[in-house]
C-alpha cells in the first residue's frame, strides 16, 4: 500500500489484519463469493466482464499443440493476467485441477442451468450467449479467460445462478477447463492463492 492513512478527526474503527482475513476467507466460501460479487459489480456491467482479454495468444498457441505437460499448464497459467501474481508454489497446485479438453465446433462446454465453469481458450474459440438474447454473444480465443469472474462470485440467495450464460464451441481447439468446485476446494486448502488472486483481480497493476 503506497499510501499512508491518517485520521483527520477522533473517530473508531474497526481494523482487520491481513492473517486475520485470509483466515475468514479461507473457512468461508459464502463469504468469499459475497466480496467478489461487490468488487466485481463495481467494474464494467454486463456480460462484458465475462470474458477476460488475454495479450499473449502466441505463446499460448504454441502450448496447444499436443497432451499438455504439467510444467506446460503452469507456462499457459503464468501468461493469463488473472493469475499474474500466483506464486510458482500455488500456480503448481492451480495447474493440477486445471483438465485439458479438446474443443469441438458446436459443442456446450456449459449451459445456462450448469454450475460456472472456468474456460481457459489455448487455441480455437468459444461462444458465450445469452439464453434469452439479451446480450451481444462473446466471443473468446487464444489467452482468453471465460467465467471466472461467475466461478468466484458463486450463486446469489436462494441458489439461484445470476445471469445465465451458454458457453459453445465457435471454433475447435484445446482449452484448459476448471470446475468450480474442484477451485474452491482449493482456494479453501490454499489462502495465499486465494489472495493472490483477489490481489491481481482487483489490485493496482504493476507498470
Amino acid at each position: 500500500m503506497p499510501h499512508t492513512v491518517k485520521t483527520l478527526e477522533p473517530c473508531v474503527s474497526l481494523r482487520l489484519s491481513s492473517e486475520v482475513m485470509g483466515t475468514l476467507l479461507a473457512d468461508n466460501t459464502d463469504l468469499v463469493q459475497g466480496f467478489f460479487r461487490t468488487l466485481a459489480g463495481r467494474g464494467p456491467q454486463g456480460g462484458e466482464r465475462s470474458v477476460m482479454k488475454g495479450e499473449a495468444a502466441e505463446a499460448i498457441v504454441g502450448l496447444a499443440a499436443g497432451p499438455l505437460t504439467p510444467i506446460q499448464k503452469v507456462l499457459a497459467l503464468q501468461r493469463l493476467s488473472i493469475f499474474s501474481r500466483v506464486t510458482a508454489t500455488e500456480m503448481r497446485h492451480l495447474a493440477a485441477i486445471a483438465q485439458q479438453v479438446e474443443l469441438v465446433e458446436g459443442a456446450v462446454l456449459s449451459g445456462e442451468a450448469d454450475p460456472p465453469v472456468v474456460c481457459i481458450v489455448l487455441s480455437g474459440a468459444v461462444s458465450l450467449e445469452a439464453p434469452d438474447e439479451s446480450m451481444v454473444p462473446l466471443r473468446a480465443e487464444a489467452g482468453d479467460v471465460v467465467g471466472m469472474n461467475e466461478a468466484l462470485a458463486g450463486t446469489e440467495a436462494g441458489g439461484t445462478i445470476p445471469d445465465p450464460r451458454r458457453l459453445t464451441v465457435a471454433e475447435a481447439g484445446v482449452a484448459l477447463r476448471i470446475d468450480r468446485d474442484d477451485l474452491f476446494d482449493l482456494l479453501g486448502q490454499r489462502p495465499d492463492l486465494l489472495q493472490q488472486i483477489f490481489s491481481a483481480a482487483f489490485g493496482k497493476h504493476d507498470r
